[in-house]
């Protein structure tokens, strides 16, 4: 990517940088222009925003401490205001909301709001504030709790289902930080599905490009999807079961049917297409971007290009599961901040 600052022409590229926050050092691919002529580097808000999802990124997964999605959905789950979150959890008045915006708790604080993602633990918490609250509000709240445990309960296979198709997903570098989510995997299928000859090989491609690509300009997956390195190229872990439960579940659909490559294979369609009820804006634009990349490429097409990715060079060989963090930023063939 080329953009003109202050008169020059200057070429985005990254490098491998240590950096600090809150005095633990760690390792994130700088983003900077870079005056080929003079040497001059310069950076601008995107790099720096790009740089700093990484810090942070890796700072929540070495800590343990959520997201502020989760932190948001814990608080819903229990149906009280950020306010109130704070003060059960006895953080200043306006610490959860600022949690939820974005803003990193402590580490004590973070690991017990994801400690309260569990009933008991909120129960515990409540009974704890007792002389903050008054004695029908601590009883419906215990209520409340103690619904969502049993709900959990009542679930548990499915739960245990969801766990073992999606490998027990937690927000790492292998997912992306996102969690899996089987209405956004249905609806991509279902937009590729409407723009391209979708069959199984290629939905593995476009997938990995997308999350792939995604990450290197936002620092997050779209799927919260896992992907290995096969022998033909990256593909989602345990692709065959979650495309099937998908099926099995009336979300997606496929027939056997021949290819342009004159094999037979499993082409599949969506019901769904992209809503802005699932998806950010950002995400939309690319997958859009996807499609415009490789809509006319065929399954042998998407397989050679997938093989220059060091994603899947330096991961075939004992078919690892692959770094978003570590390879996202080195893609060859999809530049997702390229103009």
């Amino acid at each position: 990517m080329k953009k003109s600052i202050k008169g020059n022409t200057m070429k985005l590229g990254v490098e491998l940088k240590t950096v600090h926050f809150r005095k633990v050092p760690f390792t994130i691919f700088h983003h900077r222009y870079r005056n080929e002529e003079s040497g001059e580097t310069v950076t601008n808000d995107e790099c720096d925003e790009i740089d700093e999802i990484q810090l942070l990124n890796q700072y929540r997964e070495r800590f343990g401490i959520p997201f502020p999605e989760e932190i948001q959905k814990i608080r819903n789950m229990y149906g009280v205001s950020a306010a109130k979150m704070s003060e059960i959890l006895g953080f200043g008045a306006n610490s959860y909301r600022k949690y939820e915006a974005g803003e990193m708790p402590s580490v004590a604080n973070g690991r017990l709001i994801l400690a309260v993602k569990h009933p008991k633990n909120f129960i515990e918490q409540v009974e704890a504030c007792s002389g903050f609250i008054s004695k029908k509000e601590k009883m419906d709240l215990i209520e409340v709790a103690k619904k969502i445990e049993k709900e959990r309960k009542k679930h548990q296979f499915e739960n245990f289902r969801y766990n073992l198709i999606y490998g027990n997903p937690e927000t790492n570098e292998f997912t992306g930080y996102s969690k899996p989510c089987k209405n956004k995997i249905a609806a991509i299928i279902g937009y590729f599905g409407e723009s391209t000859n979708l069959f199984k090989t290629k939905l593995n491609k476009l997938l990995f490009y997308a999350d792939f690509g995604h990450y290197q300009k936002y620092g997050k997956s779209i799927t919260g999807l896992k992907y290995s390195a096969i022998d033909y190229g990256p593909v989602p872990d345990g692709y065959d079961e979650i495309y099937g439960n998908l099926v099995k579940e009336g979300k997606i659909y496929k027939k056997y049917t021949e290819s342009a490559d004159g094999f037979y294979g499993e082409k599949f369609f969506g019901l769904e297409s992209l809503s802005s009820d699932l998806f950010k804006p950002e995400e939309i634009e690319t997958l859009t971007k996807v499609i415009q990349n490789f809509k006319d490429k065929s399954s042998k097409e998407m397989v050679s290009l997938s093989h220059d990715e060091e994603a899947w060079i330096e991961n075939e060989k004992g078919k690892e599961i692959i770094s978003y963090q570590r390879y996202a930023f080195k893609l060859q063939h999809f530049k997702n901040n390229a103009d």
